[in-house]
């Protein structure tokens, strides 16, 4: 029987366009220029265009399999594959949400220590933004939907903050163009796993969209909007830093707003990494929700449960571990994981999945 989600807790198809974008857009549009300039120089920017094609291939065949399978991927493991082995990959797939969870949250609150707060302890930021996730997880999936709503909204202003690092724009350092291997721009493309990762938590929350047949196009068009900011930024990037300076700098987003004077501010990038919140939270709660919902569905309990153990012990993880170089492992783990997993684990169980289907009818 496939799963039931009762209508008044369901969301208009179009706001999944909301829903990708604000799982897309995180802490890694901060500083994904540097990677992509290591592995492919100036020519990274094909890898942002060739990883959003990807992308929205993906959508495409994850929108097949949950047709399919008539529920989200809860469901659809434990009929493929049975209880005790569909609930084991679950159980995996709500780790991997709860780590996508801790990579977001953690490296923002570095970027605070690092620019705004140095002295200040990585705790005391986590135990806030724990304490705001869980009031809003608690409030339902149209509240989430609502806070990735305005996620994209209210902040997209940053985004215009761009037109002032044209002026020292040199867009020459663009060429020439296409120097690299096909080896080096498909390791770009990988590197863009970690940023364009979160809007496989459609796995999840699709029983919760009206008529969600016809929220297809608007998670393509979310998919599409995302790649198009990333390939400004990159662009952008690209023609303000040499590209020795591009490898020495961290977070080369923040390092472009410094340029950005106001007759009554001289740091703009605090008001910046302050706003840069309204970003960083709509993936904190749906990471947080969809990995608390399928442990939910796998041990029949209430969804607060998990949800609590979940926040408690990131809270802990947060407070022992507080290495840059375990950061950075814990980081390169996730990209890859979610590589992986989208780009080769789902279209293979979409395979599975037909071909289980015609087993079954043809038994019949």
């Amino acid at each position: 029987m496939s799963q039931q989600v009762k209508e008044t807790y369901k969301v208009a198809p179009s706001l999944v366009f909301f829903l990708v974008t604000s799982a897309q857009v995180g802490v890694g549009i901060l500083g994904f220029e540097r990677i992509l300039a290591k592995v492919a120089g100036y020519d990274g920017w094909i890898g942002v265009i060739a990883g959003g094609a990807m992308v929205n291939i993906s959508i495409f065949i994850m929108y097949k399999l949950l047709k399919e399978g008539r529920g989200n991927l809860v469901y659809i493991h434990q009929t493929l594959f049975g209880k005790w082995i569909g609930n084991g990959l679950n159980i995996v797939l709500a780790l991997h949400f709860w780590n996508s969870a801790y990579t977001v949250l953690r490296t923002y609150i570095e970027v605070i220590q690092v620019w705004m707060f140095p002295s200040l302890p990585s705790w005391f930021p986590a135990l806030f933004f724990l304490f705001l996730a869980y009031y809003i997880i608690s409030s339902g999936f149209q509240v989430i939907t609502g806070i990735c709503y305005f996620g994209v909204i209210l902040p997209f202003w940053l985004f215009m903050t761009l037109v002032y690092p044209l002026e020292y724009a040199h867009f020459d350092n663009l060429l020439p163009m296409f120097t690299h291997s096909v080896k080096e721009l498909w390791e770009a493309t990988i590197s863009m796993s970690l940023s364009y990762i979160g809007y496989e938590t459609l796995l999840i929350y699709y029983p919760f969209i009206q008529k969600p047949e016809k929220s297809h196009k608007y998670a393509q068009f979310g998919a599409l909007f995302t790649t198009f900011l990333y390939l400004v930024v990159c662009l952008v990037s690209f023609a303000f830093f040499s590209e020795k300076q591009l490898l020495a700098s961290v977070w080369p987003h923040l390092t472009m707003t410094k340029v950005v004077e106001f007759t009554f501010l001289q740091r703009f990038e605090y008001v910046q990494i302050s706003f840069w919140l309204l970003v960083v939270m709509p993936n904190i709660v749906l990471f947080f929700w969809a990995a608390s919902r399928i442990v939910r569905d796998v041990a029949k309990i209430h969804q607060r449960f998990p949800l609590i153990g979940m926040l408690l012990l990131f809270f802990v993880y947060v407070y022992y571990v507080d290495d840059r170089a375990e950061i950075d492992i814990v980081n390169t783990f996730n990209g890859r994981f979610g590589f992986y997993f989208i780009y080769v684990y789902i279209p293979f169980l979409y395979v599975v999945q037909k071909i289980v289907k015609k087993v079954r009818s043809g038994n019949q």
